[in-house]
């Protein structure tokens, strides 16, 4: 087991960095005090994360970011975006709800499957429009 390197570097118009360096393992943490923001690094071998927080912000930049809680609540004045370069699924185990002044679903094939009962409902006009539809079911009652 080797030692740590561990540095304190003071500076009056920079601020306070705290290094510890682990040579062996290849890995380094930082912390920055800065005179806007703080700064958290952690360099390993196979990744690198950091969380930088000023007034106005923070921000998470790591290869899995994963968070446990009883409960997690995230609200936002302005406009919010999640968004996956690959899969995305939201799930839950009694029930997911969406709901909006104008909720859209699309996407390049877009399914709806029910275990149990499948309800659809407007309390305007209602549309289904396709190239062709096909409606299948051993009983079909329509009006």
């Amino acid at each position: 087991m080797s030692a740590l390197k561990c540095t304190i570097t003071m500076d009056k118009t920079q601020g306070v960095v705290i290094e510890v360096v682990d040579a062996d393992a290849q890995a380094k943490q930082t912390i920055s005090l800065l005179k806007d923001s703080i700064v958290l690094t952690v360099v390993g071998t196979a990744a690198t994360s950091v969380v930088t927080q000023k007034a106005d912000s923070v921000s998470i930049k790591c290869k899995s970011f994963s968070v446990e809680a009883d409960e997690v609540s995230c609200k936002s004045q302005m406009a919010s975006t999640f968004a996956a370069n690959t899969d995305m699924k939201i799930s839950g185990t009694k029930s997911v709800s969406v709901d909006g002044m104008n909720a859209k679903l699309s996407g390049t094939t877009v399914s709806v499957t029910a275990q149990g009962t499948l309800n659809a409902e407007a309390t305007g006009p209602a549309t289904l429009k396709g190239a062709v539809a096909n409606v299948t079911a051993p009983v079909v009652m329509l009006g």
